[in-house]
């Protein structure tokens, strides 16, 4: 908790500093924005504000123009007394709306979503349009949200997105899938998030005025399935289970409104996947998605999204201890995964990266079967684009080596792979194979100062 005697001379500072503000004429808004922040760290602003540090350095170096909606969150933070917002508006004029950038410009698309210029616009019709941009601009630094009578009063008069409005989307995902695989999960959540509520929002207005089975209306539920997909990624490397699951809800939802199967059975598979990789959820919960995606699978039983249902399986039974049943099933699979691929038009990558490999190496450390690990797992450094897999490939290879007996080697070589990972990109799923390594060790050999090390690590009591 904040101490009182710090809290009230910050406010104090703050107050002084608004008063300032009309002898300061001649101060760019980002002067402005960096004089009010004085001492205030960057990290703090933008937590408060709900936007990117980044983002807010851009803002106070005057190498971007915020929405309105974002003044009115910094302001806030600030306690800048609405100074901000009045040397905005006193300025806004002379800024046209396609300089207006919202908290995640680089990776967002919020300022080509194809609203197009409409200049002959007049009067109160333009004014609502102006701010409805601003609004949908701000979506993911403030609460603040239009409401639905003003949307669909606006979308009854402007055209909806067109087909090359969606490739945009489409090529968003891209965008936040390869940040997913380099950036750390944090950072990536923050912007994906912005474009997640957008898209929702987009969705969700195209489907009253097109209804559900409209073709713009698959479309669009194709992008935010595959979006809520990497959500319920990056939230399960971030530990946070519950929303992860709600999400992952989600993109099952939506990709079953595209009737699109195989972004169905891609969506289904990868979900069982994290939840093995969680460790939150028993194998019971996981057989039971497997099994109610057999529905999809018999529309297309011979499919590369059936064979990833395979795979989860092969996974599932592996963690049951059912090693033999595990194999068997990845061999019955194998060649289809080699050489097929799934489907979709939206995000190939993410459904084809080495997951036949990942899933040999899941199966082959918990078996003790070395030479068939290995294998995959030089495959998996060799050529895996995400950072977190190849981390977790070393640690099943120490857990492997546990498994065949070796315990003070493996626990020693799994500390020594989290001691090389920097703090901002251990995921919950690269701990949790960490504690797999602890699990594998039989109990009379807890004791020993490799294993306590790793347990140290890993902040497991014994």
């Amino acid at each position: 908790m904040a101490c009182p005697l710090c809290v009230r001379r910050f406010r104090r500072t703050r107050r002084t500093q608004v008063r300032q503000v009309s002898d300061m004429s001649e101060e760019t808004f980002g002067q402005l924005l960096r004089r009010l922040r004085g001492r205030l760290p960057l990290r703090e602003v933008a937590r408060r504000a709900r936007a990117g540090k980044s983002y807010i350095d851009d803002l106070e170096r005057d190498r971007k123009w915020p929405s309105r909606a974002v003044v009115v969150a910094l302001d806030r933070a600030l306690e800048a007394d609405g100074a901000l917002i009045a040397a905005y508006d006193a300025s806004e004029a002379s800024v046209p709306i396609s300089d207006v950038n919202p908290p995640t410009a680089e990776m967002g698309l919020l300022r080509n979503l194809g609203w197009g210029d409409n200049s002959d616009e007049l009067g109160e019709a333009a004014t609502k349009r102006r701010e409805l941009l601003h609004i949908i601009a701000g979506l993911g630094a403030t609460a603040l949200t239009p409401s639905s009578e003003d949307l669909r009063q606006y979308f009854d008069v402007n055209p909806l997105v067109d087909t090359q409005t969606l490739n945009d989307w489409e090529r968003a995902c891209g965008s936040h899938l390869q940040a997913l695989v380099t950036r750390p999960a944090d950072v990536v959540h923050q912007d994906l998030d912005v474009d997640l509520r957008t898209v929702l929002l987009r969705a969700k207005m195209m489907a009253d005025q097109f209804g559900p089975d409209h073709a713009r209306t698959r479309d669009m539920a194709r992008v935010v399935s595959a979006m809520s997909t990497l959500n319920a990624n990056v939230l399960t490397r971030l530990g946070r289970h519950v929303e992860a699951e709600r999400w992952w809800r989600t993109a099952r939802q939506m990709a079953d409104a595209s009737d699109d199967l195989h972004l169905a059975l891609g969506v289904r598979s990868t979900e069982a996947g994290h939840m093995l990789s969680a460790g939150e959820s028993d194998a019971a919960a996981i057989l039971d998605l497997i099994h109610t995606a057999a529905p999809i699978v018999a529309r297309s039983p011979n499919s590369y999204g059936a064979a990833l249902m395979e795979l989860a399986l092969a996974k599932t039974l592996s963690r049951l201890g059912r090693h033999g049943e595990a194999i068997a099933t990845l061999e019955r699979v194998s060649d289809q995964l080699a050489t097929g691929r799934l489907e979709v038009t939206i995000m190939p990558r993410y459904w084809a990266n080495q997951q036949l490999t990942y899933a040999r190496a899941v199966v082959f450390s918990a078996a003790g079967k070395e030479a068939q690990f290995l294998d995959a797992q030089d495959q998996i450094l060799a050529g895996n684009r995400d950072y977190q897999y190849p981390i977790i490939a070393r640690l099943h290879a120490a857990l492997c080596i546990v498994v065949c007996g070796g315990v003070e080697e493996g626990a020693r070589n799994a500390a020594e792979v989290l001691a090389d990972v920097p703090s901002t990109y251990r995921t919950h799923m690269i701990d949790r194979a960490g504690r797999m390594v602890i699990r594998a060790v039989p109990i009379d050999r807890q004791t020993r100062p490799e294993v306590r090390d790793l347990r140290s690590m890993l902040a497991i009591e014994a």
